[in-house]
């Protein structure tokens, strides 16, 4: 109710005259309040905005103390040096050095120490080395200290007697000049799944990155009209697959139209691989991705097979018969590999491709053999191979084959009908289609067309006789035949080399030649399903090049990719070499850090800095065993289990976070590298952070360089404080 009514209800009570004068007094009271509590609002106010300003000149004042700090810190041990580029930093950051009050202890650049006591300016900075240094000895120190005092003007709080408050801030960079490194280097298959081609570039021995050889097809002219050849009254169109007439965009190779792990048609190259082609190098076709890191994928249920034949890889051959009828068409091939824990249908599938006419599917098409687990296929030739029915006896031998896999009625002479076929599973690889009026099922032996030499290939068939057309024709913009592009003016993605491993293998070669060999120490351990030390520490004194750089640097470019991944294992390695003295035998208790070849000696120096950087491509699906008496490295429960994990894969991130422990309490600090959309980047993060380290993300091999870059300025520039 308003003031008024308020009033006129306390008269009709007809109060005592004193108490009418009680209200009367208490409207200047009322008054007064108001005005007391628009002043209060006005201070709350003035605090909140001026606090706020503090804050942000606070946070400011600290990300300038950081820069400059660990840009003084490049220049140690010269400390002149080192307060002059923390100065300009700091200028770079806003501060006016000119009207500033500045100490540096360690140098004559600026005021003497103490000589800013009692200033009146308005930022005060304080550039210290001195304490930092060995003995007491000019330019030996290792860390800069650089704080400032700085009086922040108010605004609201003026009011109350608050002109300025001082804000500071300091930091203090450190330059590390000895250190002990463990590079942990993923090996798993999964680091060439983005190959293309195998074989379509080489590198030259010697040289550096990309320089190489590449190998396209080669142009001769074939793009005439055909010219069957004619046995024993019987027609026969042989088509090298490579030599494909056009694809659909969803058998397109390359990477910037590929979603992983999708899979693609593309071409392979390998010489000895005994696969015909239009010289004696060869060249097939294969379903990608390459099949070390299809099975890894397949067992994680990540591999996407296409839900239709609208939307699966499909390769097109444009042909003409030359007299009307029933033809029948014959392919040589392989399958992926057979490598599964079961005889399981997704494993069956690598043997399959289906095939039709005209954009319809008809049938699928089988090979009774498989192909190799790596890069590439088999050389090996298996005859009378795969009967008319598809149906294969279990068998786990290799190589190529013939096959009959469809039959084509009611075709007409002169007309020109286009063959399609589909990718079903990953590594099945085509080397030759044959298409015949002879009706025949042993045309792959006898003596019969398929069973002839070509180009010194046993059971190779007749050499090509079909007219190439469409993309094949097109020598100067197809990347078979041309292996630069046209508009970039780069190579295209069937000759961009082992990727990622090799981009992977040429920024770890650089970061190691970037390292000082009379101060630093590295050792290289490469892991896949189990992890192997290929470089160890050698020296226990600093300033002594006992570090072979050169052959640290030959055992990186040795690294080559196949098989599954064991993070945990590796970690177990790198703490291992960061150690020092012999490693004992297990302890009947089980106490201690367990040993994993006892009497091997490590020479981790105790007064160096000990460092270790994993890069990972994937997620641990492995996990290694301990001696008896220490029990295992799963058990610990220190990483939640994910719903859909295999066994492998939860003890593997367990142990991975065991072994992460291992390290921070024995002061190594671990730096991981997580490569592509696959790496486990939580994980690889919480290894980081718990032990200190960083975590850096390369989305792609490209970012790699950068990574590295990044990551020896941290390593070797840090922040104590």
């Amino acid at each position: 109710m308003t003031r008024d009514v308020l009033v006129r209800w306390i008269r009709s009570l007809k109060l005592v005259p004193g108490v009418r004068r009680v209200v009367r007094d208490e409207t200047g009271q009322s008054l007064i309040i108001i005005v007391l509590a628009i002043v209060a609002l006005i201070a709350v106010i003035g605090l909140g905005v001026d606090l706020g300003l503090l804050y942000v000149e606070r946070g400011r004042m600290a990300r300038a103390m950081d820069a400059a700090a660990l840009a003084g810190a490049q220049e140690l041990p010269s400390e002149e040096a080192a307060h002059q580029r923390a100065l300009e930093y700091l200028a770079a950051n806003s501060y006016d050095v000119d009207t500033a009050c500045i100490e540096t202890l360690g140098s004559d650049l600026k005021g003497a120490p103490g000589s800013c006591s009692g200033s009146e300016a308005g930022t005060i900075i304080i550039i210290d080395t001195l304490r930092f240094r060995r003995d007491g000895q000019e330019n030996t120190a290792d860390r800069i200290n650089v704080r400032a005092t700085q009086n922040v003007p108010l605004t609201f709080l003026r009011v109350i007697g608050y002109e300025r408050v001082p804000v500071s801030a300091n930091a203090t960079g450190e330059n590390i000049d000895d250190l002990d490194i463990a590079l942990v280097y993923d090996r798993s298959g999964s680091m060439q799944e983005d190959t293309r081609c195998y074989g379509c570039w080489e590198p030259i021995p010697g040289e550096p990155y990309r320089a190489g050889t590449t190998y396209p097809l080669p142009t001769s002219n074939q793009c005439a009209a055909s010219a069957p050849l004619d046995y024993e009254g019987y027609s026969y169109l042989s088509i090298e697959a490579e030599h494909y007439t056009r694809y659909i965009v969803e058998a397109d190779y390359h990477r910037d139209r590929t979603e992983f792990p999708k899979i693609w048609w593309a071409m392979q190259r390998q010489s000895g691989r005994n696969a015909s082609g239009p010289d004696a190098r060869g060249a097939f076709m294969k379903v990608g991705p390459q099949m070390h890191a299809a099975v890894y994928y397949e067992s994680l249920g990540k591999i996407v097979y296409p839900p239709s034949f609208l939307t699966t890889p499909r390769l097109d051959y444009d042909f003409t018969v030359p007299a009307a009828g029933t033809y029948y068409v014959w392919i040589r091939a392989q399958g992926g590999t057979n490598q599964t824990d079961t005889w399981e249908p997704s494993r069956v599938s690598r043997r399959r491709a289906h095939f039709g006419l005209g954009g319809m599917p008809m049938a699928t098409g089988h090979t009774c053999f498989w192909g190799p687990y790596n890069d590439g296929a088999s050389s090996s030739v298996r005859k009378n191979a795969t009967p008319p029915s598809g149906n294969c006896a279990a068998t786990n031998d290799m190589g190529w084959s013939w096959s009959q896999v469809l039959t084509l009625s009611g075709l007409q002479a002169g007309r020109t009908y286009v063959l399609n076929v589909w990718a079903a599973g990953v590594g099945f690889s085509l080397d030759k289609i044959i298409i015949t009026n002879d009706p025949r099922t042993d045309l792959d032996r006898n003596d019969r067309p398929l069973d002839w030499t070509y180009n010194g290939i046993d059971d190779g068939g007749p050499s090509e006789t079909h007219g190439r057309s469409g993309w094949a024709c097109m020598y100067a913009e197809d990347p078979r035949f041309a292996p630069i592009h046209p508009e970039t003016g780069e190579l295209d993605d069937l000759y961009d080399d082992y990727q990622p491993i090799r981009a992977a293998k040429e920024a770890a070669k650089d970061f190691v030649r970037r390292l000082n060999p009379e101060l630093d120490q590295i050792a290289y351990i490469w892991y896949n399903q189990a992890s192997e030390i290929r470089e160890e520490l050698y020296c226990l004194k600093q300033g002594i090049a006992c570090t072979d750089f050169e052959r640290v640097v030959n055992s990186i470019e040795s690294t080559s990719a196949s098989g599954s991944t064991d993070i945990a294992d590796a970690l177990w390695d790198g703490i291992r070499v960061l150690t020092t003295g012999v490693e004992p035998n297990p302890d009947p208790s089980g106490s201690g850090f367990p040993p994993k070849q006892p009497g091997t000696r490590h020479y981790g120096r105790p007064t160096a800095a000990h460092i270790l950087i994993l890069m990972s491509d994937g997620q641990a699906n492995d996990y290694p065993a301990f001696p008896s008496a220490y029990g295992d490295c799963y058990s610990s429960n220190l990483w939640p289990d994910q719903p859909g994990e295999i066994e492998g894969q939860q003890r593997g991130r367990e142990c991975m976070a065991w072994f992460a422990l291992q390290a921070r309490d024995q002061g190594i600090v671990i730096y991981t590298i997580g490569l592509g959309q696959q790496a486990d980047h939580e994980l690889l993060n919480y290894i980081a952070d718990l032990t200190g380290g960083w975590y850096y993300f390369a989305p792609s091999v490209d970012e790699l360089e950068s990574v590295f870059e990044s990551l020896y300025e941290r390593i070797f520039l840090r922040l104590t404080d």
